[in-house]
């Protein structure tokens, strides 16, 4: 799926970059070149839910779509309250999850331009 995802966007000229866990992710993220983020709940190394209080932490404004096959509404109502955009629940067609993100690059709690249309993925 992250795959086919980071493909989809190739083909729109978007660039990504890829984290396999969580730790990782974060260290990817710093990086302002990053501009949004599409992130697992179920991670190893660290849950998702997690990172995403994290990154809120060290990039408020940095838009995070939340992902999970396992996931419920109460997982989804928490991870907007944690300030993710979007909860996309799997399987998803890929097209939802583009659409997803160009909308969080465009929401009004997204202040700042995309730099270069980077987005990390957080997907073991």
């Amino acid at each position: 799926m992250r795959e086919e995802i980071a493909f989809a966007l190739d083909f729109d000229g978007w660039k990504t970059v890829e984290a396999a866990d969580g730790p990782t992710g974060l260290e990817l993220a710093e990086d302002p070149v990053v501009d949004l983020v599409l992130l697992d709940v179920k991670l190893p190394g660290m849950d998702g839910l997690e990172v995403l209080q994290k990154l809120k932490e060290l990039r408020p404004d940095l838009p995070v779509v939340m992902i999970s096959g396992h996931g419920d509404l109460d997982t989804a109502v928490l991870a907007v309250r944690r300030g993710a955009y979007d909860f996309l629940q799997k399987p998803f067609a890929t097209d939802r999850a583009v659409l997803s993100l160009k909308n969080a690059l465009r929401s009004e709690e997204h202040t700042s331009e995309p730099q270069s249309q980077t987005y990390l993925v957080c997907r073991p």
